[in-house]
């Protein structure tokens, strides 16, 4: 049944048992009902109501800023000392040093700390992850954690010539052109 579950949530096709997941359950980002106020258009993907569009701009003019909602992207924890070798074992790439990032087929792999790494995936592709580093994992001692936080963290595109001037509003780092 667990299977058959998340097949409907993964797809949105169903695994052929005729079940649907209903509109409450499907997952929303925070900013859902914030579109859904200017008039964004919503399609069920991978668990999730993505937003089709919001709006456009006249002509080809390119946007000063442009925000997109990444939320149904996956996010996942990965602690513990082995934590390196795992990422080398069941995500095919080596670990990158701290505050650097490695592309791996799945994503994204971002090291936090020695011992702590963040992987960001395209949407519906976390919960397979998850259960190959975990198999992994078991398979080594069992002495990482894994923790799915994508239903938990937003994520959001900023692009725009207006960008770096908007990003320091929202958080601490330095966006000045000397730190790019």
């Amino acid at each position: 049944m667990r299977a058959c579950i998340m097949a409907h949530f993964t797809t949105q096709m169903g695994c052929g048992c005729g079940a649907r997941v209903s509109e409450e359950a499907m997952r929303r980002s925070p900013l859902h009902e914030a579109m859904q106020a200017e008039g964004a258009g919503f399609e069920a993907r991978s668990g999730w109501w993505l937003p089709t569009n919001l709006g456009s701009v006249a002509g080809d003019a390119v946007p000063p800023l442009t925000i997109a909602d990444e939320s149904a992207h996956g996010k996942l924890l990965l602690e513990g000392d082995r934590s390196s070798r795992l990422i080398f074992t069941a995500i095919g790439v080596h670990a990158p040093s701290i505050g650097q990032s490695v592309a791996c087929e799945e994503g994204r792999v971002y090291a936090l700390r020695p011992d702590l790494f963040f992987v960001a995936t395209a949407p519906g592709v976390e919960t397979e992850l998850v259960d190959r580093v975990r198999a992994v994992d078991a398979d080594a001692g069992g002495l990482a954690i894994v923790t799915d936080v994508t239903s938990g963290r937003a994520q959001i595109r900023v692009t725009g010539s207006l960008c770096r001037q908007l990003l320091p509003k929202l958080c601490g780092l330095d966006f000045g052109e000397n730190s790019f």
